[in-house]
């Protein structure tokens, strides 16, 4: 988190945000960057917890190594031809150097070293990537560990795949949500039998989701504005169609049922907690989940619906809404004892029924609700990959 904080100063990126609502007892904000597209305004979210306690300086280039056989291996079947290599190459800069010093200073589209401290870029008129290696992947390594320098890379080399299947993308969002798929299509297959398992045996999906979801838009930022990547929830959706579809998915996405949360509120953004105190916040969410007839409980199960105490800690980081979802989350774990798929997407359905309808001042009328209710579901103590997609899935399309 200290790294992070202290490097946000030198990064220039994609708007990218994380309002945190205050809790009943404390208030913080915190900030950092990835992946240049545009000026920054931003903050990180707050509890993706460290991994690591230092950089793998070998890393990235292990990661766009294997990026590069994967796409050469499924690009012929999926779009017909050969995958060219990358025409101005893949660069490693170190933005920490003196210009005049610098003998790669000036590489693809960057001007100064300065100018891609922190971030990992494709520049499309050259055909290459170049990124940061004195702020951007100490960061990465320490804060996420491996997993996190290869979603990211993965993500920005998705870029370089979008330009060579050359089909029309729509919306400006979906430039940005096409790279996250081809990102979720390497992510599988690295953790297939053919994969090089790069992040090391056992490392979960939400590990290599986590930086992806921490870098977003604010939610008031039109989907329609060049560089836009989405809210949480929206990069979630794109990771996961190609985590499980095939890059045929991702070249269509914009057909592909994506339901993008990105600008669907219009409301300014808040400061001031919505409740006077957590009881009053889990009351709601109770009264709330049961009136969704989402769940199913009888009266006697309702009056015993609370946050687990682990659940408490990670909504404290987040917000009130962080707060209530974690009630609904046991309302639900109540429900579905046995399949976590199932709990997820009943409380991803809830958020989605109340989301931008809801009455102001009351649960689901903030425009950060989703992206918090999704943090409470990756950064609880007993997350699991099955009820996160679950929960996606539950807002995006209902549980099948």
């Amino acid at each position: 988190m200290t790294a992070l904080v202290a490097v946000a100063s030198l990064l220039f990126a994609c708007t990218q945000y994380r309002q945190r609502e205050p809790s009943s007892a404390t208030s913080e904000t915190s900030a950092a960057l990835l992946d240049a597209t545009l000026p920054p305004t931003v903050s990180r979210v707050a509890g993706s917890p460290d991994k690591n306690p230092g950089p793998d300086t070998a890393l990235p280039s292990e990661v766009l190594a294997e990026l590069v056989r994967y796409w050469t291996l499924v690009f012929p079947d999926a779009f017909g031809r050969q995958f060219t290599p990358l025409a101005g190459g893949i660069h490693p800069l170190d933005s920490q150097i003196a210009d005049s010093n610098g003998p790669e200073t000036g590489a693809l589209c960057i001007i100064t070293a300065a100018q891609i401290a922190g971030n990992a870029y494709y520049c499309p008129g050259t055909d290459g990537i170049v990124y940061d290696t004195a702020v951007l992947v100490p960061v990465l390594t320490t804060h996420y560990g491996r997993a996190g320098v290869i979603s990211s890379f993965a993500h920005e080399f998705g870029h370089a795949v979008a330009a060579r299947a050359k089909v029309a993308t729509g919306a400006a969002i979906n430039v940005e949500a096409q790279a996250d798929c081809f990102a979720g299509n390497f992510l599988a297959w690295e953790a297939s039998p053919e994969g090089a398992d790069l992040a090391g045996s056992g490392a979960a999906f939400l590990s290599e989701l986590a930086p992806l979801l921490d870098f977003r838009d604010q939610p008031d930022f039109s989907p329609a504005t060049a560089g836009a990547h989405g809210l949480g929830i929206d990069r979630a959706q794109a990771v996961i169609l190609g985590y499980r579809g095939t890059p045929v998915d991702c070249v269509e996405i914009a057909n592909r049922g994506l339901v993008v949360a990105l600008g669907k509120m219009k409301s300014a953004l808040k400061t001031s907690p919505r409740f006077g105190d957590d009881a009053s916040v889990v009351q709601a969410a109770r009264t709330s989940a049961e009136q969704s007839g989402l769940f199913a409980l009888t009266s006697a199960q309702w009056s015993t619906v609370a946050p687990s105490v682990a659940d408490r800690k990670a909504a404290a980081d987040l917000g009130q809404f962080g707060l209530a979802t974690a009630t609904v989350r046991a309302a639900s774990a109540l429900r579905f004892p046995r399949d976590a798929a199932a709990a997820g997407c009943a409380v991803g359905r809830w958020v989605a029924a109340i989301y931008g309808s809801a009455v102001p001042g009351t649960l689901g009328s903030w425009p950060t609700d989703v992206d918090e209710a999704l943090d409470l579901m990756r950064l609880s103590d007993s997350a699991s990959s099955a009820e996160v997609i679950g929960f996606v899935d539950g807002f995006a399309r209902g549980c099948v």
